[in-house]
């Protein structure tokens, strides 16, 4: 709120583009008028008329080139020296008639003819479609106070007069106005007439009200943008400054210097045009007399060419960083309104001769022996206006007498341009992010939820998964060797056993198929070999069924030695081991010990065995065999 802004940049072109000035310039013969420059197009194309009917030809594609596209205005401004184009254009002093400010506490400041004052930078810029335009800006130390600048501009002779020097330009009749194109822009910057321009029509009172719109880009690294550049680029001999549409078009302008070798007279004249780098439309010799119709026709399919990839070249330069949009810049929104403006002859008049008398004396110093003997002529203007009665009966010469308008004698030859501001607030647009780091997570995470059904707590389990694995991964390996060794020990036993039977077969001297035949005594029983060794051993669980093994209780066996004693002690221990193992391992063991089936083979009358219970191995190996005889 209440921050207003610089005040705007007002560039304004006449659609009648020659001055009175002009004429004259044309008709002492020191400048090509434009119907000697539009006869020298037309006999260019009678010459390739002429040529293609005695060849039986069609109608020359060359002939319609001389004759109706090159007879332009555009085209007559780039045949002329540059210098001698500014001079048939309008002068400030003759195109501003009047100015005036209104600062923001109401005081009005009025100007005379060209609108001198120390507040006031007016810029003269050279166009190709309406030769001189004008730029007003406000100084910076005054801009942001004043509200409202007025402009009373005066817009050149009428249509008719001498008009044998103006018999040109057939197809510029679709873009012949009458008024004034008008474009608002920030300070220092190169008007875009094509895409900021509007009209003002003659005649009337045009107001503009604008609001100030600043944009503010956010930088990203797609879209780059610069911070307050300090670059500035030439027109001619004028220099603006740093603009992403100037730049670019700079950067195109030095590419049709490098190929085509011209300057396009509608992008930014980086160099000023002569002998050796001529506009791409020129086309007259040194003389006036002859065109170069080679030449031109070489430049004109060299440019066409390249503009025809503008766009593409344009991109390409902002994709390499040659030009970056600025990351902070002001537009300027207006809305337009017209009326009839009401002003009388003896009005304007009187007001130009009185702003004109004030000027002169506000810009001495304040003496007044130097005021009267420099300045008789400011104050007796000013007496004429205190004394006289009726100031209608006296008229300026200055304005045109045949005006279409009777009633108010300089509508159609004038127009009226004031440009206000809406208010003193400034709009701010600024570019954020849409989709910040916090925006995305929670983005994905709603679209996760919804259509997938996956939500944080997944990830979450998602984590305690790989940690699962991963401990697994490392339990897994211990239980290898675990396994590793378990196997380790049982292939170990197996060998322990397979040792017991061969010593038990070497050092008892048992036949290894000859078990006790069943008719043997029942109270002895001959320990021939493996299989009658378990069997003493199941027997003896069996029938006892105690904790322990006592061999003391069974007579009935004999031992070969005592050796085979200490063998069959050391087998019993081990299935004892085994079996208390195996109980460690099952809470409940019903399975029979390994030994059951072993002697049910030729013995009937055993039975099978009932698990033995936990014991310790010490007790064990503390019985004694009572008798091992051969």
């Amino acid at each position: 709120m209440d921050a207003p802004s610089n005040f705007p940049a007002i560039t304004f072109c006449n659609h009648q583009p020659f001055s009175s000035r002009a004429y004259e310039l044309w008709r002492s013969g020191e400048i090509i008028s434009p119907t000697q420059f539009s006869k020298l197009l037309k006999n260019a194309a009678d010459y390739y008329l002429n040529a293609s009917q005695s060849k039986n030809q069609s109608f020359p594609q060359e002939a319609g080139f001389f004759a109706f596209e090159f007879d332009t205005v555009k085209m007559y401004y780039q045949n002329l020296d540059w210098q001698k184009s500014k001079l048939l254009g309008h002068e400030r002093n003759q195109s501003i008639y009047m100015c005036l400010f209104r600062y923001s506490g109401g005081n009005l400041v009025i100007g005379g003819p060209g609108c001198h004052d120390d507040m006031i930078i007016i810029r003269e810029r050279s166009h190709p479609h309406h030769f001189n335009c004008h730029t007003v800006e406000v100084s910076q130390a005054y801009s942001q106070e004043v509200q409202e600048l007025g402009l009373i501009i005066w817009l050149g002779p009428n249509e008719n007069y001498n008009v044998q020097y103006r018999q040109a330009f057939l197809m510029d009749l679709f873009e012949q106005a009458y008024g004034l194109r008008v474009a608002i822009h920030e300070p220092g910057q190169l008007a875009n007439l094509d895409s900021q321009g509007i009209q003002i029509e003659p005649g009337r009172m045009n107001e503009l009200n604008f609001d100030a719109v600043k944009t503010i880009h956010q930088e990203t690294p797609r879209k780059p943008c610069i911070h307050q550049p300090k670059q500035m680029y030439t027109d001619l001999e004028q220099e603006y400054n740093y603009e992403f549409e100037l730049c670019l078009n700079t950067h195109l302008q030095n590419l049709l210097i490098t190929q085509c070798t011209c300057l396009y007279a509608y992008l930014p004249r980086v160099k000023l045009p002569n002998i050796s780098l001529p506009y791409c439309g020129h086309l007259i010799t040194t003389n006036n007399q002859s065109l170069d119709t080679t030449g031109i026709l070489t430049r004109k399919e060299c440019v066409r060419n390249i503009l025809s990839k503008s766009a593409i070249l344009k991109k390409s330069f902002e994709d390499n960083g040659l030009c970056l949009r600025r990351c902070e810049l002001v537009d300027y929104e207006s809305t337009a309104s017209v009326t009839t403006w009401r002003s009388t002859r003896w009005q304007l008049h009187w007001s130009q001769e009185t702003s004109a008398a004030l000027e002169v004396l506000f810009s001495l110093p304040m003496d007044v022996q130097n005021v009267n003997n420099t300045n008789d002529k400011a104050l007796k203007n000013l007496q004429v206006y205190f004394r006289t009665d009726n100031l209608s009966l006296i008229t300026s010469n200055f304005h045109e007498k045949d005006s279409l308008t009777e009633a108010y004698g300089f509508s159609d030859r004038y127009t009226y341009l004031l440009v206000k501001r809406k208010s003193n607030d400034t709009i701010v647009k600024a570019e954020t992010l849409v989709l910040t780091l916090n925006a995305l997570v929670s983005r994905i995470g709603g679209l996760c939820s919804l259509y997938i059904g996956m939500t944080f707590a997944v990830f979450i389990e998602f984590i305690e998964f790989f940690y699962i694995f991963l401990l697994r991964n490392g339990l897994l390996t211990v239980s290898n060797k675990n396994n590793n060794d378990k196997n380790k020990n049982d292939k170990q036993k197996n060998m322990d056993d397979n040792d017991i039977e061969n010593k038990l077969d070497q050092n008892c001297q048992l036949d290894k198929n000859n078990l006790s035949s069943p008719s043997s005594s029942p109270s002895t029983l001959h320990l021939n070999n493996k299989k009658s060794v378990n069997q003493f051993l199941t027997l003896t669980k069996s029938n006892n069924n105690s904790d322990f093994i006592d061999y003391q209780s069974n007579p009935q066996f004999e031992f070969p030695s005592s050796e085979c004693t200490q063998l069959i002690e050391t087998t019993d221990a081990k299935s004892v081991k085994n079996q208390n193992n195996n109980n460690n391992d099952n809470k409940v063991n019903d399975s029979p010990l390994i030994l059951k089936n072993n002697f049910n083979e030729s013995v009937d009358s055993f039975q099978p065995l009932k698990p033995v219970n936990n014991r310790s191995l010490n007790d064990l190996n503390k019985q004694k065999v009572k008798k091992c005889s051969i």
